[in-house]
């Protein structure tokens, strides 16, 4: 079994080194077989001695083949390694936040108490943790396990290869497999030639755009084919629905459960269908502008979920996600849609963006930011709730682990295209920031670097550390006027991060005070103060974090850059 010692001494670099020299001698393997091939194809004679070299070379062929076989299942096996690797540190890292905010230490994988609790302290925390490193460790000796296997099946050749039947890529299954971790789907990439990349976006579309460890500029090819064919398919259920509801109509009747269910279908499916026609609207006329001006920003379509809610999911990207020095998340809180909202989250990231470029220039730690290829910035719309929905987290719950994944798949496509590591920053607002403080919980250790929060009901989390980030945490939040900003209970949505230790405070644009009305509320001290230029709506200052102009577009996009924020005022 793995030790706790043996566990912490894991490194996932330790591995990624070993995976392009793979990735090298797999191709020296390829171009030698294809050689070969050629050289056979020269000898059209026959005879003794054109048999012999005929047989010399097909031999050889048959070699290099399992040669390629074996270097290849070498090189899926080590991602997948890889990818375990990374879970079991990010799982350490937990353990240790996890012993820290109980004022514990864990050495040798014993619990160490360092600031003198009680009895009955020791043991509620003990009690949360000994299950915590339990499953590290068992964890790690499953990875092991699976590796081990794999190699040894490699050096006694009797591992199954990944093809089956005829395949275009030597040693490489043609299509992803089911299960595949997302570093082996970026080896298993990074293996294929070009023409067969573009094979795989013209014939499978939907494996690639959504697949994580794929390269973003290959995951909008393929978003980019599938939109035509969702909206058709969308057309289609829409009609399939109404012909439904119409014959349930005059049949049984509109009280009946088959008019309602079909009811239902549509209304559903007409609604998906006006996020997908919407997103059209919003690629076209960006296309059409970079025609026009190409030095205008291309918008790139990385993500596109239409199965997994009642609402299509999408993310679009200003700039090279995978190659930008910095990488800028923008998610947004309730009522969003694709149809509706995905144009107006467009140009809050590309605010952002500006912004951050126009702040690197007079700023020297803006990452190694020199000109604005060096930010990309992703707009990403999640299944926002709407209106009564927001009460729990129950959707933030199930919107995470995509974004989540998401950001892990980045930093693990740029590592297998040789690639540095970008640094990724989240800036969420309003709902968003605790769907967003939730993955930014749970994601992998290394992935985020920032995250700032603003007009925020909650931070996700408990304490600060549970944040599996190696930057900073920041929060924005205007003094009046917006009601959402810490109203979420803190046992689900996370701590007010507003009132929590850790968080740096950026500037929020507060009004003066002479703008402000105080309403008698007839509860506490009588009053509550509401201040949005003379407007008395409790939410009015909700929206206005990324307003053009203010101290908390700037700060936000400070940071969203690397960059220090000048802070509250």
């Amino acid at each position: 079994m793995t030790s706790w010692r043996d566990a912490i001494e894991w490194r996932q670099d330790r591995l990624k080194v070993q995976l392009e020299p793979l990735r090298a001698r797999r191709k020296q393997l390829i171009e030698a077989y294809e050689k070969l091939q050629s050289m056979e194809m020269t000898v059209t004679s026959r005879g003794l001695t054109a048999d012999a070299i005929l047989y010399a070379l097909q031999q050889f062929e048959a070699r290099i083949s399992y040669l390629i076989n074996d270097v290849s299942e070498t090189m899926m096996a080590m991602a997948q390694m890889a990818d375990g690797v990374w879970t079991v540190q990010t799982l350490i890292l937990e353990c240790k936040q996890k012993a820290k905010t109980h004022g514990l230490e864990i050495r040798d994988g014993r619990l160490i108490s360092d600031s003198g609790q009680s009895e009955d302290e020791f043991a509620s925390a003990a009690a949360e943790l000994k299950p915590m490193i339990k499953g590290v460790l068992e964890n790690a000796d499953s990875i092991d396990e699976a590796y081990y296997t794999r190699l040894t099946a490699v050096a006694d050749c009797s591992y199954k290869s990944s093809e089956e039947g005829f395949s275009t890529s030597p040693g490489l299954p043609d299509l992803p497999q089911k299960g595949w971790t997302m570093g082996e789907s970026a080896a298993w990439w990074s293996g294929l030639t070009d023409s067969e990349k573009e094979n795989m976006v013209r014939e499978h579309p939907e494996l690639i755009g959504n697949r994580d460890g794929i390269p973003m500029e290959w995951r909008d090819k393929a978003n980019r084919a599938r939109l035509p064919q969702e909206i058709a398919e969308m057309k289609s259920n829409v009609a399939e629905a109404k012909s439904r509801m119409d014959k349930a109509e005059s049949t049984v009747g509109k009280d009946s459960l088959e008019y309602l269910n079909a009811t239902n279908d549509y209304n559903r499916y007409r609604k998906k269908l006006g996020d997908l026609e919407g997103l059209q609207k919003i690629l076209e006329k960006n296309d059409s502008d970079v025609a026009s001006n190409p030095s205008k920003t291309r918008q790139s379509l990385i993500y596109l979920d239409t199965k997994s809610s009642s609402r299509v999911q999408a993310g679009v990207a200003l700039g090279d996600v995978d190659r930008a020095k910095t990488v800028q998340m923008v998610v947004p809180g309730l009522n969003n849609t694709v149809g509706d909202n995905m144009d107006g989250l467009i140009n809050d990231a590309q605010k952002v963006r500006n912004t951050t470029f126009e702040e690197s220039r007079n700023h020297s730690s803006s990452a190694g930011i020199h000109d604005k290829g060096d930010i990309a910035t992703v707009a990403w719309m999640y299944r926002t709730p709407q209106n009564a929905e927001v009460a729990t987290t129950d959707l933030a719950e199930k919107a995470a682990p995509k974004m989540d994944r998401f950001m892990e798949g980045v930093q693990t496509s740029r590592q297998a295209m040789g690639v540095p590591k970008a640094e990724i920053n989240v800036g969420a607002h309003s709902y968003g920031s605790t769907m967003a403080g939730i993955a930014v919980g749970k994601v992998r250790e290394g992935t985020v670097h920032n995250i700032a929060l603003y007009g925020s009901p909650g931070s996700g989390v408990q304490d600060v550390r549970e944040y599996n980030i190696d930057g900073q945490t920041y929060v924005s939040g205007v003094n009046t006027n917006d009601y959402v900003q810490g109203i979420g209970p803190d046992g689900s949505f996370g701590k007010d991060p507003m009132e929590m230790r850790g968080f740096k405070h950026l500037a929020n644009n507060p009004e003066n005070d002479s703008q402000c009305k105080y309403i008698p509320t007839g509860a506490g001290n009588g009053v509550t103060k509401f201040c949005s230029k003379g407007d008395d709506n409790p939410f009015g200052r909700h929206s206005e974090y990324l307003k053009t102009g203010t101290g908390s577009l700037k700060d936000i996009s400070r940071i969203m850059g690397g960059m220090e924020p000048e802070g509250e005022k």
